[in-house]
């Protein structure tokens, strides 16, 4: 492996840790990384690529938290009134206020 193919792979893991928002220490032991060798890498690639971005840990702001789903389950029943405690389509079996059929 190359120069240029171990930049590449230290620049990609130096990204990954960024968007990890894990500690370098965290983030090495978890991919098995020297931590020295981690803090030498990103040093070197300041150092011959000036125009990269900040090389340090990005800030992860936690997700804003959400009511959980609830399940919902409909019954097509005949005759369904969803709810309704009159009588259903006008019909009154007779009980009718004067003047609803």
């Amino acid at each position: 492996m190359d120069l240029d193919d171990r930049a590449t792979l230290w620049l990609a893991h130096i990204k990954t840790w960024q968007q990890s928002g894990a500690t370098q220490d965290a983030y090495c032991e978890t991919n098995a990384l020297h931590p020295k060798t981690f803090s030498n890498w990103k040093r070197r690639l300041r150092k011959h690529f000036p125009d990269l971005p900040n090389l340090t840990r990005a800030t992860v702001v936690p997700p804003i938290p959400v009511a959980p789903l609830v399940s919902v389950r409909l019954i097509d029943e005949p005759n369904d009134t969803f709810g309704q405690t009159g009588p259903v389509d006008g019909e009154c079996g007779g009980d009718c206020p004067q003047g609803e059929s």
